[in-house]
């Protein structure tokens, strides 16, 4: 006797779902309503490693899965009468589709069956994606926020990185990684609002690549950052002082591991910076690199000592410990 899936008992239906991947569970899904339904009941969780969004081709959306043993590209396309779905197979035509809508369709369903924290969230956006960023946020504001460990955004501007970012929940976030849509630094104006977001003020770690930041931004806003990478228009003695500052005093229990690079365009006059740090060991390595050498004590702390380094476009803060100080160098209060 010939028994159609919708009709099998809930206990080996659940069984058949769970050994189907993604994209089979989506294909069960548009068969009927009662498959559909008892999916979005029943499916299991996804165990995702990564969830990638890319929007850098008008008329072009990408999702990426990533799960412990298989990655899954789909790809959805604009075409006449309608859209073009791939998953590294024959491409699907499906008339008088959005493919926006059906990359939504398909994303919150992903979100629905990811129960748990998601290691890393990619979303890259271009100048071109302000549509794209108003329709994602419409639809993880109608769900609780994300809870994601490791956070990429590769946006065209402070208001798309705002969009998505205010969405995350602040509670999950380790890491922030944010960049410019392109292969060259640009500055980007407006991130005042981000820094005052909890999710902001919660993650550990940050850095941002090909993002220019004017030399009035405090160098305070990124004081919590237990490790960090900025990159200034142009960097002032009050940063380096700044830095040096939060790095003698800070009240982090595991502030040993803080680090933080600074990066800039310009420096205007590095006799300032030797005035205010007073006289550096100067060295040079085996790769011909130049760098001079500034050692501090820490307050109440006999074994490590801060060691601010001067490269040729960067600042760099780190503590180590103070027997490897090189003998006779200068250990400044």
């Amino acid at each position: 006797m010939f028994i159609s899936l919708p009709d099998l008992p809930e206990l080996i239906l659940t069984e058949v779902v769970k050994h189907c991947g993604f994209c089979e569970v989506q294909i069960l899904r548009k068969t009927c309503w009662t498959l559909r339904n008892f999916i979005d009941d029943t499916a299991p969780h996804l165990d995702l490693r990564v969830i990638e969004i890319s929007d850098q081709t008008p008329g072009l959306i990408t999702l990426t899965l990533e799960f412990p043993e298989e990655r899954l590209v789909l790809e959805y396309k604009k075409v006449d009468n309608g859209c073009q779905v791939s998953a590294g197979i024959r491409p699907k035509f499906l008339e008088n589709l959005e493919y926006f809508d059906v990359f939504l369709t398909d994303f919150r369903v992903v979100l629905r069956n990811c129960k748990w924290i998601l290691p890393h969230f990619w979303i890259y956006l271009s100048e071109v994606s302000e549509s794209t960023v108003e329709r994602l946020q419409q639809l993880l504001k109608s769900r609780s926020p994300i809870t994601v460990k490791n956070l990429v955004i590769k946006a065209a501007s402070a208001s798309q990185i705002l969009a998505i970012f205010s969405e995350i929940s602040p509670n999950s976030l380790k890491s922030l990684e944010l960049a410019g849509p392109g292969r060259q630094s640009f500055f980007m104006d407006g991130l005042s609002e981000i820094m005052e977001l909890e999710q902001w003020k919660k993650a550990q770690n940050l850095e941002m690549k090909l993002v220019e930041l004017c030399e009035r931004m405090k160098i305070e806003h990124f004081a919590h950052f237990r490790l960090a990478k900025v990159l200034y228009q142009r960097v002032e003695v009050e940063h380096v002082m700044g830095l040096k500052e939060i790095f003698l005093h800070s009240k982090d229990h595991k502030k040993h591991k803080k680090y933080f690079q600074l990066h800039w365009i310009c420096l205007r006059n590095y006799q300032e910076f030797f005035d205010a740090l007073g006289p550096g060991l100067s060295t040079t390595d085996e790769f011909k690199i130049h760098r001079f050498r500034w050692y501090f004590r820490i307050p109440n702390d006999s074994e490590k000592v801060l060691l601010i380094t001067l490269f040729t476009r960067m600042f760099e803060f780190k503590f180590i410990d103070k027997v490897k100080v090189p003998d006779g160098v200068v250990i400044y209060d």
